[in-house]
């Protein structure tokens, strides 16, 4: 895989995932995730990080156990090991290993054949890298997000919500972004915050016909209270499937300057 847009850093290199659904019971799941990465970095990171926060390579090995309390809520807990190499000459291999956990929802009404169908997501993940597991970086992050959709016919509706924090000094890919293919959509993440930020929070509203698709996002990324900038981005364009090809327009100073994207997930 190759990924210059959910992080500061753009990740290449192979993920691979083995998972049992169910071990004794249809209640308890397994999972084990292996990354390994290389990593290339945009200028503006390059200038504004200690030259010990940038990593040229990057392996995470994750095993995590799933457990449906009852559906539709489950909570996922484990553990990540990720080892990162320093680009600075004679820097040492470090690691960041923490305690990871999540509490899930996702329900559902209706189908894809109905007239009306709805659907709501939540979640709240923490991270917490102690020196209980021999971490370099001692840092927790909180995170949370919701969404919700509803369709009526070719009409749908969809919300969405994002908000995170990070105490200590947690590694680049752990910071928070926004700027991107999905959040503060016509913004470039690195006028935002080229390090990313400790502090997140993010929504957005969006209504699509078929494919005609118009949205609208706001949001902040920051580190300090005084730094906080509350942002807005406006967009039109396609969408099917996977594919969108759009026109956003970041709002700054009471005017917009198009910006032209496209993506596509596979």
């Amino acid at each position: 895989m190759s990924d210059g847009d959910e992080l500061v850093e753009r990740f290449a290199g192979i993920r691979a995932k083995f998972e049992r659904k169910e071990v004794g019971t249809d209640r308890l799941q397994l999972r084990f995730e292996f990354d390994s990465y290389h990593q290339q970095w945009n200028g503006a990171t390059l200038l504004s990080a200690d030259p010990l926060d940038i990593y040229r390579t990057r392996q995470v090995f994750k095993p995590e156990a799933t457990l449906v309390i009852a559906r539709p809520l489950e909570l996922s807990f484990g553990v990540s090991f990720a080892r990162f190499r320093p680009s600075a000459a004679g820097a040492k291999t470090e690691s960041s290993n923490a305690v990871v956990s999540t509490l899930r929802y996702h329900q559902r009404w209706g189908s894809g054949h109905d007239v009306q169908e709805q659907e709501l997501t939540g979640a709240y993940a923490l991270s917490a890298a102690t020196h209980v597991l021999e971490t370099d970086p001692v840092y927790t992050r909180h995170s949370a997000h919701a969404h919700y959709r509803f369709r009526r016919n070719h009409s749908t509706v969809e919300l969405g919500f994002l908000a995170g924090r990070l105490s200590g000094r947690a590694p680049l890919f752990d910071r928070f972004v926004l700027g991107n293919a999905t959040t503060l959509r016509g913004w470039n993440k690195f006028d935002l915050d080229p390090l990313g930020g400790s502090r997140v929070v993010h929504g957005s509203l969006e209504y699509r016909y078929r494919c005609f698709d118009v949205f609208y996002d706001t949001g902040a990324v920051w580190d300090r209270p005084q730094d906080r900038e509350q942002k807005q981005s406006l967009g039109v364009g396609f969408k099917k499937e996977g594919f969108q090809l759009a026109v956003a327009f970041p709002i700054r100073a009471g005017h917009a300057d198009p910006v032209f994207y496209a993506g596509l997930n596979f």
